[in-house]
């Protein structure tokens, strides 16, 4: 494939491997097909026990990579590096020595690269670029809530079919998330203080928000919760089974 006919549109944040799936869905061409436009010496992460590839697996590529990704999705290599972390990483294996100036990609875990990485909201994808595809984009945990469309995207790494929940009927969990931002700064100024006299940061917050994520994904995933179907994608039933007010702890 040469240069592409069709414009792709990188999302904030996304995986630089999952643009490239992107692009493959909208020429009707298989990912593997697409990839082979870069030599890649290594495979993508699997889950154990002989299932597939990791939903946060993640590319690398070198400069030779990053310019045939960007003629690929018709999007100047400036903008894709505002919207993939990835995209500028280097890596030594593939950045350097005789074959650098070809087209080459290095698998890698998301998490090695730049941070968790969960499921995008599909209809927010199809808002975005017209077309309701799988994305995965980095987003730190306390940033999981679609506001738009109510759905808490989970992470992508784990060997289970679900992308969100439903939570458009859970309102407590919502406004928590609109009132994050907020939340962030003045925890941000308490670690500051903290800071200043010589003390360890308290954690408390995010120690709460840890503690909430695992329990919703534990309960979604092994049917935990009392009364939680394997499987379950009614986030709001979840969240109550797992006493969801502990959320307003986001409250400052």
């Amino acid at each position: 494939m040469a240069a592409g006919v069709l414009r792709t549109v990188p999302l904030a944040g996304e995986l630089t491997a999952s643009l490239i799936s992107r692009v493959a869905a909208r020429y009707g061409l298989p990912t593997a097909g697409v990839l082979q436009l870069w030599t890649c010496r290594n495979s993508p992460a699997r889950h154990d026990d002989g299932g597939g590839a990791r939903a946060d697996a993640e590319v690398v590529l070198n400069g030779a990579g990053r310019r045939v990704l960007a003629e690929l999705c018709r999007v100047e290599p400036k903008v894709l590096a505002r919207a993939l972390p990835a995209f500028t990483m280097d890596d030594p294996k593939i950045s350097t020595g005789r074959e650098a100036g070809v087209a080459q990609a290095r698998w890698r875990a998301a998490g090695t690269v730049a941070g968790p990485a969960a499921f995008g909201c599909r209809l927010c994808t199809a808002r975005r670029t017209g077309q309701a595809l799988r994305a995965v984009r980095y987003l730190p945990r306390w940033h999981r809530v679609c506001l738009r469309h109510g759905r808490w995207l989970l992470d992508a790494d784990a060997d289970q079919p679900l992308e969100h929940l439903d939570v458009r009927g859970a309102a407590e969990v919502v406004a928590a998330q609109r009132r994050w931002p907020g939340v962030a700064r003045h925890q941000q100024g308490v670690f500051l203080q903290f800071v200043a006299h010589g003390l360890e940061t308290p954690g408390v917050l995010l120690a709460v928000i840890e503690r909430l994520v695992q329990g919703v994904g534990e309960a979604i995933l092994g049917g935990h919760a009392p009364g939680c179907r394997q499987g379950d994608v009614d986030g709001c039933d979840v969240l109550k089974k797992l006493r969801y007010t502990q959320y307003r702890a986001l409250d400052p």
